[in-house]
């Protein structure tokens, strides 16, 4: 194990209930991404077996980053353990708030599995999140979204009012009996 302190997180998706399988349905996961403009901070990253590249971005600039993952099941097919998110104080935080650009104390669980070449390789495997400054994400309204709009519910086996509709829209031959 290893908790790496004081990571920007982005495109966390950790809630329980909702793994992310865009990847590999069969395989959902959950996720995050950690950045860092700090080149000792990156070599802590690597140190820890986590896939640490560095990104050249006209927006962003020079940073590294590392996606970090755990499957919502095991290789047997038994359900793992939800990565375990709180605050600073330890209380439960819905990881559904975390916005990208907070800060949090990542803690990795580092194991060895057979590499396809032979031989063994280590890897870390994301197991929980503090966050220490919490970046809220609120969901933007979508531009194309629908106006709201009142909703007429009928009575079950009620029938639709149809007056609306002249009768030069209907033809008995359009009828299907």
């Amino acid at each position: 194990m290893a908790i790496l302190k004081k990571c920007a997180i982005f495109w966390v998706k950790c809630d329980p209930a909702k793994p992310n399988g865009k990847m590999d349905p069969n395989k959902p996961q959950w996720e995050a991404q950690l950045r860092t403009k700090d080149k000792a901070q990156a070599k802590e990253w690597k140190d820890n077996f986590l896939p640490v590249k560095l990104v050249e971005d006209e927006k962003e600039g020079v940073y590294y980053r590392a996606n970090i993952r755990k499957r919502a099941k095991k290789a047997d097919g038994t359900p793992n353990k939800p990565v375990n998110v709180v605050d600073g104080s330890k209380k439960p935080l819905d990881p559904n708030r975390i916005g990208n650009g907070s800060i949090a104390n990542v803690r990795v669980f580092i194991y060895e599995y057979p590499a396809s070449t032979g031989g063994m390789k280590k890897t870390a495997m994301l197991t929980d999140l503090q966050i220490t400054t919490l970046n809220e994400y609120v969901p933007k309204p979508r531009e194309d979204d629908f106006d709201e709009e009142e909703t007429i519910v009928n009575a079950a086996g009620g029938m639709q009012d149809n007056s609306d509709i002249s009768d030069d829209d209907t033809k008995e031959e359009d009828i299907p009996f």
